[in-house]
């Protein structure tokens, strides 16, 4: 798109082959690697024939208030970096939401079995561990944030060892860790990042 339309700054929403067989959870992308994921809109687009949205802005958003804006903002920011939760918050912007993995899947808040089991029983401490964003730090090469985001939790990483070498890749989120792990007592990261890769590949 960016080739046709001669456009390099350009924005993109689109579907993949999930949106174009009209999957129900198919989700719409946008800039490469977030989604809307809820209530199947990709499959939206597919059964109207439409495989991207591609826009580019020139011009400015207008604020009623821009000092208020300003000043929402900076308390926003403040309270990420020094507020009660700011540890926590730290946390997600250096491993994501993957970070608690290990203790949803241990606690019962992650499916264990699809639902029929116990983390602590049936997952066990070490498998939680072994899937846990900070487990996989090794991996990341580089941090990114969506516009405009002061806690910037994505990241890149590169797989290039184990059973499932996909090359460059997107960190996978909390939901990815607890559907291709916890859910069916899997406990090899690899594998996950791989689901994770075709996922994000195919919607």
């Amino acid at each position: 798109l960016k080739e046709e339309l001669d456009e390099n700054k350009l924005r993109a929403a689109m579907i993949g082959q999930a949106g174009e067989k009209l999957s129900p959870i198919a989700a719409i992308i946008n800039d490469g690697h977030r989604a809307a994921g809820g209530g199947g809109c990709g499959a939206v687009m597919g059964s109207k024939k439409l495989k991207a949205v591609v826009v580019r802005g020139t011009g400015s958003v207008p604020v009623a208030d821009p000092e208020k804006l300003k000043e929402v903002n900076r308390m926003a920011t403040d309270g990420m970096k020094n507020g009660s939760n700011a540890e926590t918050i730290k946390g997600y912007g250096n491993y994501g939401t993957g970070l608690g993995t290990s203790g949803y899947a241990l606690s019962g808040d992650s499916p264990v079995k699809n639902w029929g089991g116990v983390g602590i029983l049936d997952f066990g401490e070490e498998s939680a561990r072994k899937i846990d964003s900070i487990a996989l730090d090794k991996y990341q090469t580089k941090k990114y944030a969506c516009a405009s985001c002061a806690l910037g939790c994505g990241a890149y990483f590169q797989v290039d060892e184990g059973e499932w070498p996909v090359g460059e890749t997107f960190r996978p989120e909390y939901e990815t860790a607890a559907a291709f792990g916890t859910l069916c007592l899997n406990d090899n990261a690899e594998s996950i990042m791989k689901c994770n890769h075709i996922c994000n590949e195919y919607d």
